[in-house]
């Protein structure tokens, strides 16, 4: 998401973004990317400071509080002491003045979008183990009470296949993430690994 009331900037920014093979939606307000945030889940805001309802860093501030924000990249063309201190001890991810050249922006780009898919997977996938341990309680109740000992041992099966896959895929989506701000040689290795991951997922499924 691209928030900023500068209609000319915003206009060469998207067609920036896109080119870099992003999908990006354009607010021109900090409501309109607080409701934006709310209904959809996003891999990067890039918001500018100087535009209705930021000056004083409040959109920063009000995501800082929802649980599941994504990272934030703020730009300004008037910096100042007070916003870039106060971005500080803001979950921003980066914090730059406009204009800045095209290399810096892919690149704070790529870091952005990696570190919040990998903060999201691990989020999941801290979520899938808890429910994880859950559900085999259950299953453990059920074999205790001298229950059926096959339809138990099916659920406990095809319930710890399901995480792994379901775990394998977080990884997967990880590497990917990250193979975007590798050097080349690891971003083959990455690739790599990324393939070997979704043939074993495949046959898991199988």
């Amino acid at each position: 998401m691209l928030a900023d009331d500068d209609a000319i900037f915003s206009r060469v920014m998207l067609d920036f973004v896109e080119k870099e093979g992003y999908r990006c939606e354009h607010v021109p307000d900090a409501s309109a990317a607080l409701a934006g945030l709310a209904g959809e889940r996003y891999d990067l805001l890039i918001a500018d400071i100087n535009m209705p309802g930021n000056r004083g860093l409040e959109l920063v501030q009000a995501l800082g509080a929802m649980p599941d924000h994504p990272p934030i990249f703020l730009m300004t063309g008037s910096p100042s002491i007070a916003t870039a201190t106060k971005s500080v001890g803001l979950p921003v991810q980066a914090y730059v003045t406009k204009p800045f050249a095209p290399d810096e922006l892919r690149r704070i780009m790529a870091e952005a979008v990696a570190a919040g898919r990998i903060r999201r997977a691990v989020r999941e996938n801290h979520e899938r183990v808890r429910a994880w341990a859950d559900d085999i309680g259950r299953i453990k109740l059920l074999l205790q009470r001298g229950s059926d000992m096959e339809p138990g041992g099916q659920s406990y099966f095809a319930l710890t296949l399901a995480n792994l896959i379901a775990s394998l895929n977080d990884f997967a989506e990880v590497a990917e993430a990250m193979a975007g701000t590798e050097a080349p040689k690891k971003r083959l290795e990455t690739a790599a690994l990324t393939k070997a991951l979704h043939e074993t997922i495949e046959v898991l499924e199988s």
